[in-house]
């Protein structure tokens, strides 16, 4: 129809990101699926950590979604980034590490701010989209149980290795 004003606009194209597979990071009885795709805690106690074998893109913003599938025994767990390759067990205190977790914590830089932003924790069957922005240095989530409320944290500059998606 009637042509659009100010157009043509300029577009970057920016070429797509497949995201690594998850590896067993801990000692812990974490259960990797055969595609990489999914992580499972089988049992035990104590910490259990799984990360991908590169970094998100340095350039460009990056986006990609998690399901919680099972919270068994309300067992708490942490979504995030961090900037390790290799985390420990207790990857949630690293000093990199920025997520939400289950019991409204929120970790910025590997320490809790319990509640920020007004988050209460995930539940059996969330469905979280991420969006990190290394230009803006955030990390942004929705969770559409909770009417897509969007939650960021300010996560500073990217190590020299980078950030990689981390679940404990």
């Amino acid at each position: 129809g009637p042509p659009i004003s100010s157009s043509p606009y300029p577009l970057a194209v920016v070429s797509a990101f497949s995201l690594p597979p998850f590896y067993r990071t801990s000692r812990g009885t974490v259960q990797v699926e055969e595609d990489g795709r999914a992580v499972r805690v089988t049992g035990g106690t104590g910490f259990h950590v799984a990360t991908v074998a590169a970094p998100l893109p340095a350039r460009g913003v990056s986006f990609w979604k998690m399901v919680v599938r099972q919270l068994k025994d309300n067992n708490w767990c942490l979504l995030g980034i961090i900037g390790d390759r290799n985390p420990t067990e207790s990857s949630y205190m690293h000093p990199t590490v920025n997520g939400w977790a289950c019991g409204a914590d929120v970790f910025v830089g590997g320490k809790n701010h319990s509640g920020d932003g007004g988050w209460s924790g995930f539940e059996q069957g969330d469905e979280i989209v991420f969006k990190y922005d290394p230009r803006e240095q955030t990390l942004a989530m929705t969770v559409p149980r909770l009417f897509d409320r969007r939650f960021v944290i300010n996560v500073g500059p990217a190590p020299s290795d980078g950030f990689f998606l981390n679940v404990n």
